[in-house]
C-alpha cells in the first residue's frame, strides 16, 4: 500500500514538473531583460575605462538607478499583465527563488554601483553569485542540462570576477550578462512567443 502512495506521489510530483517546464520559457523575459539592462550597464562602464566616452559620477549614480529601476518596473509589468498564473506550488517556488535572486541583485548591483564601494571585480562577482543560486536552485527542482551548465558557469565567473582588474572585470561582465543571461533568455521568450503563435494559428 504504501509503495502504491509511493508511486503516485512521484507520478504528481513528475506532472507538477512537467506543468513548471512548460511556464519557464515564458519566464526567459526576465532574463532577457535583466541580462540586456546590466550588460549595457557594463558595457558604459567598460567604454569609460577604455577611455571611449567619460561618465562622472553623478551620470553613474543615475545609470544605476535608472536601469535597476527599468529592470524591476519591466519585470513586474510582465508579471502582472502578460505572464500565465504560476501552475502549482513548486512554480510558485520557483517564482520566489527568483524574485529573491533579483533583489539580491538590486542589493548587490544598486547599492555596490552607486556607494562605489566595492571594486568591479568584487561587485560583479556578488552578483554573478546571486544568479548563480538562481540557476543552481531552479536545476535542483526541474531538472535540465542547459540550466545545470549555466549554474556551473555562473559560479566560475563570479569566482574569476574575484581575481581581475578593474577594465576587465567591468568588460567581462558586460558579456556575461549578454551571453549567459540575455542571450538564454531571450532564446527560451522566443520558443515560447513561437509556440503560443502556432497554438494560435492552430484554433
Amino acid at each position: 500500500m504504501r509503495s502504491a502512495y509511493r508511486d503516485e506521489d512521484r507520478a504528481a510530483t513528475r506532472r507538477m514538473i512537467d506543468d513548471v517546464r512548460d511556464l519557464i520559457p515564458e519566464r526567459g523575459f526576465h532574463l532577457a531583460l535583466w541580462g540586456a539592462l546590466l550588460s549595457t550597464l557594463f558595457g558604459l562602464l567598460a567604454a569609460e575605462k577604455f577611455e571611449f566616452l567619460f561618465i562622472g559620477q553623478i551620470m553613474r549614480e543615475g545609470l544605476f538607478v535608472a536601469l535597476m529601476i527599468g529592470a524591476v518596473l519591466g519585470s513586474f509589468l510582465f508579471e502582472r499583465y502578460h505572464a500565465d498564473r504560476p501552475a502549482n506550488a513548486i512554480a510558485l517556488l520557483l517564482l520566489k527563488i527568483w524574485a529573491c535572486v533579483a533583489i539580491g541583485l538590486l542589493v548587490t548591483g544598486f547599492l555596490g554601483g552607486v556607494t562605489v564601494l566595492a571594486k568591479p571585480g568584487p561587485h560583479v562577482g556578488s552578483m554573478a553569485a546571486v544568479i548563480a543560486i538562481g540557476f543552481t536552485l531552479s536545476s535542483d527542482i526541474v531538472g535540465g542540462r542547459i540550466i545545470r551548465i549555466l549554474a556551473v558557469m555562473w559560479w566560475a565567473f563570479a569566482v574569476l570576477f574575484f581575481f581581475l582588474n578593474d577594465t576587465a572585470a567591468l568588460f567581462l561582465a558586460a558579456s556575461v550578462f549578454f551571453g549567459a543571461l540575455f542571450l538564454p533568455g531571450c532564446s527560451l521568450f522566443v520558443s515560447h512567443y513561437m509556440q503560443s503563435r502556432q497554438l494560435r494559428q492552430l484554433h
